[in-house]
């Protein structure tokens, strides 16, 4: 079943709770190929991977971005 025919309230469960940690989230995000130094992004893509690697990186996140 393909994920755009999924029957569930998408924007419901983006904005609510997910019961993670800033660190919790962090780790997740991470971890994901596509967030990654050597990911193959198209240009779009990689600008969406750079401002959330600014954005939550701890090593290179200002308080600014927060």
């Amino acid at each position: 079943m393909a994920l755009r025919s999924f029957s569930f309230d998408w924007i419901s469960m983006l904005t609510s709770d997910l019961g993670l940690s800033e660190l919790g989230f962090q780790s997740l995000l991470f971890n994901r190929h596509d967030i990654r130094d050597n990911a193959e992004l198209d240009e779009s893509e990689q600008r969406c991977a750079t401002v959330l690697r600014r954005k939550f990186d701890p090593n290179t996140a200002s308080d600014s971005l927060k």
